[in-house]
């Protein structure tokens, strides 16, 4: 919520009602997805030690329906709303960059065999949007806060002071895109 509010200082937006309800519900949405994840793979050792999460109580596969059906099309309605409350500037910022969040994903998925999860673990594979929200869309935001006030520069570094792991992960990623023992799916025998 802090990011979010930081973010918008930085766009220069005036904080309306309608704005903050959309931040609280992604950050609910959000949350709640990351819970459930953490829930679906401690499900064994909850089953041992009788403890009654949601998981244990209704089950993983009626986890991963509500999650599906109905939590993570919420999530996605409200990143929507907060991201078109930013205007024209900020849709394009966050559209371009989800296509960059989707070409390394694609990347991932080419190169490593990856597979995008929206909640239930599995190995080789990424939550769906995590990078997108934790590094794509505040730089998209910062980039572009920097156009109105260059002053937004001291928010951009101190985000990438604040969290160098996952820039560090996706940038060397990326690199390895280019190392031939990755070979792509396409040229696969």
């Amino acid at each position: 919520m802090l990011a979010a509010l930081v973010t918008a200082r930085a766009l220069g937006m005036a904080l309306h009602a309608e704005w903050v309800l959309a931040v609280g519900c992604w950050a609910l949405l959000y949350g709640l997805r990351g819970i459930l994840w953490h829930q679906i793979g401690d499900l064994g050792a909850d089953q041992s030690s009788r403890t009654h999460t949601f998981v244990a109580r209704y089950g993983k596969s009626v986890t991963i329906g509500t999650v599906h059906c109905l939590l993570f099309p919420l999530e996605l309605c409200a990143m929507a709303a907060i991201v078109i409350q930013t205007g024209p500037g900020g849709v394009a910022a966050a559209c371009a960059a989800l296509l960059l969040y989707a070409g390394l994903e694609y990347g991932r998925y080419d190169r490593f065999d990856m597979s995008v999860i929206v909640v239930e673990p599995r190995p080789r594979s990424s939550v769906a949007l995590l990078e997108y929200y934790g590094v794509f869309l505040p730089l998209a935001f910062l980039v572009l806060g920097i156009f109105r006030d260059w002053e937004t520069l001291a928010i951009l570094l101190l985000h990438g002071l604040l969290f160098p792991a996952r820039c560090r992960q996706i940038c060397a990623d990326i690199a390895k895109f280019a190392d031939p023992q990755y070979v792509p799916r396409s040229r696969r025998v």
